[in-house]
Parts: C-alpha cells; structure tokens; sequence
C-alpha cells in the first residue's frame, strides 16, 4: 500500500487518536522538509481543519517550522 493512502486512511480513521496521530505526522513530515510536501501534506491538512474533533483541527492549524 502506498504510504500517501496510508495517511489518508489514518486522517478519515473513526478514531479521534489515529486521527490525531496522523496529523501530528504530517507536522514531523513538514518540519522534515519531505520532498513534494506543499503538493500533497497541505491537502492533507486543509482537510484535517474541518476534523469534528476541535483537538485535530488546531493541530492542523498550528502547523509550522520550529
């Protein structure tokens, strides 16, 4: 499976922790300057901003370089 479906599964989980988890990887993957982040983590995280879960949705916005 490829790793892009594997976030994207972990981002639309039920559980409010996977869903946390996995956007709190999109921030490592961020601070790590992955290659083609802009194209696909910002996607990613746009998204996460409308999460039912407030706590998702602020660390989705508060994603930045340290």
């Amino acid at each position: 499976m490829h790793i892009l479906t594997c976030v994207s599964q972990a981002l639309l989980s039920e559980s409010r922790v996977v869903r946390y988890l996995a956007t709190r990887h999109l921030q490592l993957l961020y601070r790590a300057s992955v290659n083609g982040f802009h194209d696909w983590g910002v996607k990613f995280l746009v998204k996460q901003l409308n999460d039912e879960d407030q706590i998702v949705a602020k660390l989705a916005l508060e994603v930045h370089p340290d």
